[in-house]
């Protein structure tokens, strides 16, 4: 079976580390991400009271460049950040991460 540019995409978007994301009205910071390929998402784990964290409140316009050789993809992603803070949803995000609580007295992080 021949693989779609699509599957391709997400295939190689797997395998990147990280990438740099700007959100609207944001600083460019480098961000790594988890690729869900079967909700056609890319999931960040945000760290709570951060520039990026409050523009994903609006819904903000964003962009996540990748550039990775081992990975064999070079992309500029655009897209709407949006914040979800459901425990549900955070297990979604890839590895097991914190839903409750806070450790060492610092604020869980929001997946976006």
């Amino acid at each position: 079976m021949t693989k779609t540019l699509k599957d391709e995409f997400w295939d190689r978007m797997d395998d990147v580390q990280a990438g740099m994301l700007e959100a609207e009205n944001t600083r460019i910071v480098p961000m790594s991400h988890y690729a869900d390929k079967d909700e056609g998402v890319l999931w960040f784990i945000i760290a709570a009271g951060t520039e990026v964290e409050t523009a994903a409140h609006g819904s903000a316009r964003a962009t996540h460049v990748v550039a990775d050789p081992r990975a064999h993809i070079y992309a500029k992603v655009a897209g709407t950040l949006t914040e979800v803070k459901t425990p549900k949803s955070l297990t979604s995000c890839g590895p097991p991460w914190p839903t409750h609580g806070s450790r060492a007295g610092r604020t869980p992080p929001t997946c976006v």
